[in-house]
C-alpha cells in the first residue's frame, strides 16, 4: 500500500478479492494513481460521461472544452477516443468503457442515438461475470444491437462419473 489513502469522511464500499475475502482496508491503493487511482460512484461517473459528451456538441464554459470533448469521442482510428471505447456508426454507435482494479469492477454502454444506457459497478472481483450476465439482460430488454445472449450447447459428462 502506498501512503495515499481516501478521507475517513469518504462513503467507500469495501472490494473484495476472487476468494470473497475483504481487501485488506477496504481497497488498494496504487502507486500509479492515474490510472487506477481514480475513485467515483455510479451516479458521478455517469455525470461525468454526459458532460462530456454534451461538451463534444459544442457546449461552452463546460466542463472541457469542445474540441477536447470531440477527441475524447473520436472515432478516428489514427485518435481513438482517449480512454473509451467507441464502436459502431448511427444507432449502433456506442461509448463502452470497462474497468477493473484489485476488489473492484465496472462496465459502461451508451448508446447516445438510441438515448439509453448504463452504468454498472461491482465491489468484487469475480462482478464482472455479473455485470456481463447485466448487460446481457439489458441489451435483451432494450433491443439493443450488441451484447445479445448467446445459446450455449450442455454436454453431458456421463462417460466420466462412474470414474469418479
Amino acid at each position: 500500500m502506498t501512503g495515499w489513502r481516501l478521507p475517513d469522511t469518504a462513503d467507500v464500499t469495501t472490494g473484495h478479492a476472487r476468494e470473497g475475502v475483504a481487501v485488506e482496508g477496504g481497497y488498494y491503493s496504487y502507486p500509479e494513481e492515474a490510472a487506477r487511482g481514480l475513485w467515483s460512484n455510479p451516479l458521478d461517473y455517469l455525470k461525468f460521461v454526459l458532460e462530456v459528451m454534451t461538451c463534444a456538441r459544442g457546449k461552452s464554459g463546460g466542463l472541457l472544452p469542445p474540441e477536447l470533448a470531440r477527441r475524447m469521442l473520436s472515432t478516428d482510428p489514427r485518435q481513438p477516443g482517449l480512454g473509451f471505447r467507441l464502436e459502431g456508426e448511427r444507432e449502433k454507435f456506442k461509448i463502452y468503457m470497462k474497468g477493473r482494479t484489485h476488489g473492484f469492477c465496472s462496465v459502461l454502454v451508451i448508446y447516445p442515438a438510441l438515448g439509453q444506457g448504463a452504468l454498472i459497478m461491482a465491489n468484487s472481483d469475480n462482478g464482472g461475470l455479473l455485470l456481463d450476465e447485466i448487460i446481457r439482460g439489458l441489451s435483451v430488454i432494450y433491443d439493443w444491437p450488441d451484447f445479445k445472449p448467446e445459446e450455449k450447447p450442455l454436454y453431458r459428462l456421463d462417460s466420466l462419473a462412474g470414474r469418479l
